[in-house]
């Protein structure tokens, strides 16, 4: 038996990759704060994504997700509030802020997008959000660190 059929590499696993760029852009601009965090929200994505079918504590690595997402949605609106000027990238990370909340927020109430009965449309909502999630930040540490 083959241990790749018993530990299969996921989407939305391979999606949250994409918080490793968050992760070297944070440390060339000098933020170790948005660096530290982007790294344990990167290791918390990676972990919760792959554990779902084989971790029996999937729901607790879940909410320290949900808390790494918390801290850096804060810190990285915290700098955008205070030390970006109102423009073309400021309103660009208002959309991806927005479509993230839709495709999450409106999707578990409505049971589409990330939400979506069917998995594999699940999934790539999922994948959207990690990467509009991503692109947001990189330009908040582009504009404002």
């Amino acid at each position: 038996m083959n241990i790749y059929n018993k530990l299969p590499l996921y989407r939305n696993t391979v999606s949250a990759n994409l918080f490793l760029t968050n992760i070297a852009h944070a440390s060339k601009k000098n933020d170790p704060y948005y660096m530290y965090s982007f790294m344990g929200l990167y290791a918390t994505s990676v972990l919760y994504h792959q554990s779902i079918k084989f971790s029996r504590f999937h729901k607790v690595i879940g909410y320290v997700d949900k808390l790494c997402i918390l801290n850096v949605v804060c810190y990285g609106g915290t700098k955008l509030i205070q030390y970006s000027k109102f423009d073309v990238y400021s309103s660009t990370v208002a959309i991806a802020f927005l479509g993230v909340n839709w495709l999450y927020g409106y999707g578990s109430l409505t049971n589409k997008y990330v939400f979506d009965k069917s998995a594999d449309t699940g999934n790539n909502y999922h994948m959207l959000l990690h990467a509009l999630t991503c692109f947001g930040h990189h330009i908040i540490i582009f504009t404002v660190s």
